[in-house]
């Protein structure tokens, strides 16, 4: 439960700018460097876009006769994706590595950021949670105004052991899954604007075929009644042929109309 001890080495090589860089950009942090923010950046970005850290001291526990805090964090990356995590700190953790750290790094400006939420006293006396809880409201505060360096932020989270961001995979298969979505409703307006197509086309034809019809019955009255004659006493005698002939007569309407009448007249001529 001990937090992460790092020596004089890992320390300077965390402290490199491009270290900085490497890990506040997982979490969307707009940083040039290890001493400041991109402000064309931060000037541009909206309140949801902007990366959002709660620090909170919620309670503790003794273990081996020692008092460890609860702190527990939750950052917003993007406005739509978060992590929440947990870590137990002792009292003299938290003071040493964390509030010593966090005012080094302020100098004159702790005191405006901290005036109203002082640190816990040494001991634990009684309120050291609440206290404890107020001033990691405050370095949250300071956190998501990007009133501290890139740096500062860079070692508040490593010491709260902040976890991997989610996996840019899951972000790339939720994004894909997405896409497909949205070629499939495509794929399926298309089909349903091919259908109506296919639909109107045939209601077209019928229409044509059927004012040709009309036309020549009455261009041709007695043509037309004496064809009439003919096809009711077929349909009589043969329905199962007559209903296939009707089939390919109304087939050959919709492709040759000039041709299906010729072949009317011939067939009532003949009659």
């Amino acid at each position: 439960m001990m937090p992460p001890v790092l020596d004089a080495e890992e320390l300077q090589s965390e402290n490199k700018p491009e270290a900085v860089v490497a890990l506040l950009c997982k979490y969307d942090y707009p940083t040039k460097d290890g001493e400041s923010w991109d402000c064309t950046v931060t000037d541009q970005m909206q309140d949801q876009q902007r990366p959002k850290i709660d620090i909170r001291v919620t309670g503790h526990h003794e273990e081996n006769r020692h008092t460890w805090y609860h702190v527990e964090m939750n950052l917003a990356i993007q406005g739509t994706r978060s992590l929440k995590w947990k870590v137990a700190r002792r009292l003299v953790h938290l003071r040493l590595e964390l509030h010593d750290c966090v005012k080094n790094n302020l100098g004159q400006n702790y005191s405006k950021c901290f005036a109203s939420t002082p640190f816990a006293h040494k001991g634990g006396l009684r309120g050291t949670t609440a206290r404890l809880n107020a001033w990691c409201a405050s370095l949250a505060s300071c956190m998501n105004q990007f009133a501290c360096s890139p740096k500062l932020v860079m070692l508040v989270l490593n010491f709260l052991e902040v976890p991997e961001p989610p996996s840019v995979m899951g972000m790339a298969k939720c994004m894909g899954s997405s896409a497909a979505d949205k070629i499939w409703n495509a794929a399926g307006t298309i089909r349903d604007k091919a259908k109506q197509k296919y639909e109107q086309t045939k209601l077209q034809t019928a229409q044509a075929a059927t004012t040709q019809a009309i036309s020549f019955a009455g261009d041709n009255p007695k043509l037309s009644k004496a064809a009439s004659s003919v096809a009711f006493g077929a349909a009589q005698d043969n329905p199962s042929a007559v209903g296939a002939a009707g089939s390919a007569g109304f087939s050959l309407l919709k492709q040759n109309p000039k041709a299906a009448l010729s072949i009317a007249k011939q067939a009532v001529t003949k009659c």
